[in-house]
């Protein structure tokens, strides 16, 4: 296996999961079933008074995730993508890697379709398309399991969760700066 083509791989993994981690926290800041009613309209306020960030934030971190995932499961033949790395492991290793990514095909076919009509194309009948967070996710935890598998080969393994709890409560403090130095 091809150590810089893995290590372009990892690369874009941590870019899209990254980018889908600050969406996440960001639509989950303002949502009243996640974090109760006053702090969602604390932090709506401050969203909304700098909203032409944000939008945009929110804007690029969606296409950046989509079309991220899209690439690591691209079924052009000339593509840099998961399934190129797959192909030289040993049998042991493709045993497990096979099943992970068959378990994904449905996640992997609306990642597809997102790209399609959200992020690569603009459609002239536009179809409204929903983002569900728990394919999302199922994709990046499968995602960084092959990861891990293939990076035995290396020497490398990756501490995935770590990001998550850092996302949000950077995520969470910006929010508070950003109330702090709106009020003084």
């Amino acid at each position: 296996m091809n150590k810089v083509y893995f290590d372009r791989l990892v690369n874009r993994m941590n870019c899209a999961y990254g980018s889908f981690l600050l969406w996440k926290y960001m639509r989950i800041s303002i949502s009243i079933p996640e974090v109760g009613k006053q702090e969602a309209e604390r932090r709506a306020g401050i969203i909304n008074r700098y909203d032409g960030t944000f939008t945009g934030i929110l804007y690029a971190l969606e296409n950046t995730f989509i079309s991220d995932l899209h690439k690591l499961f691209d079924k052009s033949k000339s593509s840099l993508k998961l399934e190129t790395l797959t192909k030289n492991l040993s049998q042991q290793d493709k045993k497990e890697v096979v099943p992970l990514i068959k378990s994904m095909e449905k996640e992997i076919k609306r990642i597809e379709i997102l790209r399609n009509n959200v992020t690569a194309h603009e459609p002239k009948n536009p179809k409204t398309e929903k983002i569900f967070t728990e394919e999302i996710e199922k994709i990046f935890s499968t995602t960084q399991k092959i990861l891990n598998i293939l990076g035995k080969s290396f020497g490398t393994q990756f501490i995935w969760n770590q990001w998550e709890g850092d996302t949000k409560q950077s995520f969470s403090c910006l929010l508070d700066d950003l109330e702090r130095g709106y009020k003084k």
